[in-house]
């Protein structure tokens, strides 16, 4: 059950005045004294809204913070005895749904075990959660214009659901990093600057944090857990961000719900003019073959998406055959497709508009293999 919103600053200091008129009064609980009320900062088992310093871009994200019971305060605390932690990235239409609810990530204890949101599910499993806006601190939303060059003319386009929708198609690579989302080298950064603020929580295991992924997030997932992070497109040679952060692997495991396994393509944001030129990231293009991609991971890693998904053949038959021969030995690959199953398929807790019952039954069996997944790894 949703108790309380606090929202704290990088620097964790947050007075309720600065918190905003929508909270709710501080849980008496949470009391130091009889005389006065101070809000401790790292309240288990509910939703904290956090800002994560993406100085990398110049961004201060929205995030939520989520702590199981037990979650201990003493910054000393034996790292055996913190608990591990799990980044979500959420996918291109954005953390919310229409009625401003966060997606898969629900507050209500009470629902029953296959309609449980991440963050209830992850708690009981004594897993931190940190989930990443990417979108609102932006100021993405559905109708946004956004100014482009293309052919060396600037255009103006209209992006839809969240940064899905560019017209009846999915937008160039030239939209996505102009709004500072493009999946290959902005967005990992997001996703290293919510590692980096975990570190200021006193009670997690920074030695022990996952991420999963998303659709659009996955394929963000992807390019963060890269083994190299250069590739080639043409005579071009391209930098993400590197795949070590302060001389170590940043997340120790990752887990993708139908990622765009080509990711972007299109190499207008790096000065190709053509938009017609393909990026061809780690190796693959859309129109490669299965011998040109050479994407591993560099931590044990796991993908899952439907053969209904029109994403499928780029993941099955392209990125992840290749991945799964070149493995690192420490670092293994494993992929599963479910029969039927659409895109977005984990949304589905009953049949019905696009969803069908192989939907259904596949949210419960991989929201838990998911979650097993996380936690074999995340063990101490």
């Amino acid at each position: 059950m949703f108790l309380s919103r606090t929202t704290l600053c990088f620097s964790l200091l947050c007075s309720m005045s600065a918190c905003g008129p929508e909270l709710a009064a501080p849980d008496p609980e949470l009391s130091r004294s009889q005389s006065s009320v101070v809000v401790d900062p790292w309240p288990t088992g509910q939703r904290i809204a956090v800002s994560i310093p993406n100085g990398a871009l110049g961004y201060t994200l929205d995030g939520y913070l989520y702590l199981p019971t037990g979650t201990p305060t003493d910054p000393e605390t034996p790292a055996e005895d913190k608990v591990p932690a799990v980044v979500m990235l959420h996918g291109c239409a954005g953390l919310f749904n229409a009625s401003g609810e966060i997606k898969r990530v629900f507050d209500n204890a009470s629902t029953t075990a296959s309609q449980q949101g991440w963050a209830q599910r992850a708690m009981d499993a004594g897993m931190a959660v940190l989930l990443v806006d990417s979108l609102t601190t932006r100021g993405l939303s559905d109708g946004s214009d956004v100014t482009v060059t293309r052919n060396g003319t600037p255009t103006t386009v209209t992006i839809t659901k969240g940064i899905c929708k560019e017209g009846s198609g999915y937008p160039g690579d030239d939209v996505l990093h102009t709004l500072g989302v493009e999946e290959t080298t902005q967005r990992p950064q997001d996703a290293l600057a919510a590692r980096q603020f975990l570190a200021t929580v006193p009670g997690i295991d920074t030695n022990r944090v996952g991420v999963l992924g998303w659709s659009h997030g996955g394929s963000t997932l992807m390019a963060l857990l890269a083994h190299s992070n250069t590739w080639t497109s043409g005579s071009q040679t391209l930098t993400g961000p590197a795949p070590l952060y302060n001389g170590a692997k940043p997340f120790k495991v990752g887990y993708a719900f139908y990622p765009g396994c080509g990711l972007e393509t299109r190499d207008a944001d790096n000065g190709a003019t053509d938009l017609s030129a393909e990026r061809n990231y780690g190796g693959l293009s859309l129109t490669g073959t299965v011998a040109n991609s050479t994407w591993i991971p560099n931590v044990p890693f796991r993908l899952v998406m439907g053969t209904s998904d029109s994403l499928l053949t780029n993941c099955r038959d392209r990125r992840m055959v290749k991945a799964k021969q070149l493995a690192l030995s420490d670092a293994s690959v494993a992929d599963a497709y479910p029969s039927s199953v659409r895109h977005s398929f984990d949304e589905a807790f009953t049949t019905g508009g696009s969803f069908t019952q192989a939907d259904v039954d596949a949210k419960v069996t991989y929201d838990q293999e998911a979650l097993d997944f996380l936690t074999t790894h995340l063990d101490p």
